[in-house]
């Protein structure tokens, strides 16, 4: 068998989205069954998008990551594609430079999710780090963002696609599928009510200064000083 490179998958993958009838054997297969010469790059658990509380997104994907190049694979930069545009979108930082809690990865909601460094793959993108050859890089990669859109329901499947580049400049992509996960109607009923009770910044002005003719202590002393001199000139 001759070699596939990573471009020619990325090529079916794309016509195939575009409706011709093409069968992607590392996507329909499995990555055994018709290896690429490129990057491996598959879902080994769920991957999950999250409805923060109070506010936000979160990304939660289980990934593993195989280089099969004759030279070190270095994760320079990883995007996620998703159906809607999250410009917010971004991957939480190493512990280790935050200096965060109990040196844990720390996804931010009511009741904070934790992992520790070992379970998480975040910190080996765009620090360096370099994969040999046939080296399984396996974890969570952990992310948060501003919005889910009103259309997403709860458990329900989304699409999306994750793009890695190397030291290169190179591109490797994976389709992968996130499970949405909302919180509950009764929660996000709070929420609102606790926004719609909140007044706005300017709705209570500052209270009115009370006004006095009263004539101020310098002023009196300047017109005693004056009296003063003129009563010396008489």
């Amino acid at each position: 068998m001759g070699k596939k490179w990573q471009a020619d998958i990325e090529m079916e993958r794309r016509l195939r989205a575009a409706g011709v009838p093409l069968e992607v054997g590392e996507d329909d297969c499995g990555i055994a069954a018709l290896p690429a010469y490129g990057l491996f790059i598959t879902q080994t658990g769920e991957c999950s998008v999250l409805e923060l509380d109070p506010c936000g997104v979160g990304y939660i994907l289980d990934l593993r990551i195989v280089p099969n190049l004759p030279w070190p694979f270095e994760i320079s930069a990883l995007e996620l594609e998703l159906p809607w545009q999250d410009s917010f979108l971004h991957w939480i930082p190493d512990p280790l430079e935050t200096f965060a809690k109990d040196g844990m990865y720390w996804v931010p909601t009511k009741e904070p999710l934790s992992y520790s460094r070992d379970q998480v793959i975040n910190h080996y993108i765009g620090t360096g780090k370099r994969l040999s050859r046939s080296r399984s890089l396996g974890g969570l990669l952990l992310g948060v963002g501003a919005l889910m859109p009103d259309s997403v329901l709860h458990g329900g499947e989304v699409p999306a696609l994750v793009r890695i580049s190397d030291q290169f400049g190179k591109h490797y992509s994976t389709a992968l599928c996130l499970r949405a996960s909302r919180m509950s109607e009764a929660r996000r009923a709070e929420l609102q009510q606790k926004k719609a009770a909140r007044k706005p910044l300017f709705a209570c002005p500052d209270p009115e200064q009370p006004t006095t003719t009263a004539v101020p202590a310098v002023a009196r002393k300047c017109e005693v000083s004056s009296e003063a001199r003129d009563a010396s000139r008489k």
